[in-house]
């Protein structure tokens, strides 16, 4: 997993000091508190549930392509926000679900993943 630090506030100067101080101070808090993690990307059949190891628990998981490993130049539309559960313990989400994916099709996909932590 390699973390990625979202990019600056473009304009953080203004005329009013007090303005562009507050504006540091919020990019500051979001570029400090959220962060986007790229997840190694993988090929797997699917399946439900889905397992994804990480360090941390995550806010959120979002599935940004996925696409069929004999068909990579094809599109696909599938992924978005995922429903998952922490599991602690195994140290890894149990994505729940893959908006637009069925299961049983025999087909194995190729997964990027990016998680909100």
């Amino acid at each position: 997993m390699r973390a990625d630090r979202a990019p600056g506030i473009r304009k953080s100067t203004f005329e009013d000091p007090g303005i562009s101080e507050n504006m540091r101070d919020v990019d500051d808090y979001m570029r400090g508190t959220l962060r986007w993690l790229r997840v190694p990307r993988f090929d797997a059949l699917y399946t439900e549930p889905l397992y994804i190891s990480l360090e941390d628990e995550p806010i959120g998981v979002v599935c940004v392509r996925v696409r069929q490993v004999l068909a990579l130049t094809t599109a696909l539309i599938a992924g978005g926000v995922c429903p998952f559960i922490w599991d602690g313990p195994q140290s890894r989400v149990i994505v729940q679900k893959v908006s637009g994916l069925t299961v049983g099709t025999g087909a194995a996909y190729r997964f990027d993943f990016a998680v909100v932590g």
